[in-house]
């Protein structure tokens, strides 16, 4: 007989399908939430990055980008597992930067860059330059926050880093730089099926007067 999986499992793999439905705009996203939140309950206080990215998403997209913040909080600073909390830093920064809680948007810029500080993993170097620069728009260290992304084999924060080095340097008036990246973002997001981040990159970006060109 199938030996039941282990509630952590079960939860860190209904979480990640729940995020990459969610990013689809597929409406089985629900469904695999509400069952890895079942799981969750019997997890007490342990934190799953992917059902918190989920949960997060899912409040986001609902309108709400406070209550997404505030998932995002509960799991970014409440966990000392490094692993989790990378994978939750660079969305909690963006979304306090987007409410306009910038206090907020420090904290957290700083456990990035404590957090690097402490590595020489790929993935956990991206973040530090990924806060850091969406809190200060610097499109150069979020090219190079790219890169790392890149080298750890992660596409999707790769992307998020891509677009906001676009929107950066868009505000700076440089349409073009701003066009390459956004449509290297747009390249990873459409790799990915991300249907719901193409319909939000498309938006900011004919908001600063891009729109995507011939392929």
């Amino acid at each position: 007989s199938k030996v039941p999986k282990a509630p952590s499992t079960e939860c860190l793999e209904l979480g990640i399908a729940a995020k990459i439905r969610l990013h689809r705009a597929d409406p089985a996203a629900a469904r695999h939430l509400a069952e890895a939140e079942q799981h969750a309950d019997r997890l007490g206080g342990w934190v799953i990055c992917a059902l918190v990215l989920a949960r997060s998403l899912e409040r986001e997209q609902s309108g709400s980008a406070k209550e997404a913040l505030a998932v995002l909080l509960d799991g970014a600073l409440d966990t000392e597992e490094m692993e989790e909390s990378a994978g939750l830093l660079a969305e909690a920064t963006r979304l306090a930067i987007e409410v306009g809680d910038i206090r907020t948007a420090k904290t957290l810029v700083e456990r990035a860059e404590s957090m690097a500080g402490d590595s020489d993993v790929p993935h956990h170097l991206a973040v530090a330059p990924h806060c850091r620069d969406l809190l200060d728009r610097d499109p150069d260290l979020l090219l190079a926050a790219a890169e790392h992304y890149a080298a750890a084999g992660r596409p999707l924060p790769r992307a998020q880093a891509l677009e906001a080095a676009g929107a950066a340097l868009a505000e700076r008036g440089d349409l073009g730089g701003a066009r390459t990246h956004f449509t290297q973002a747009y390249a990873i997001y459409t790799e990915l099926g991300a249907e719901w981040d193409l319909a939000r990159t498309q938006a900011k970006f004919r908001s600063y007067g891009i729109r995507r060109g011939p392929h």
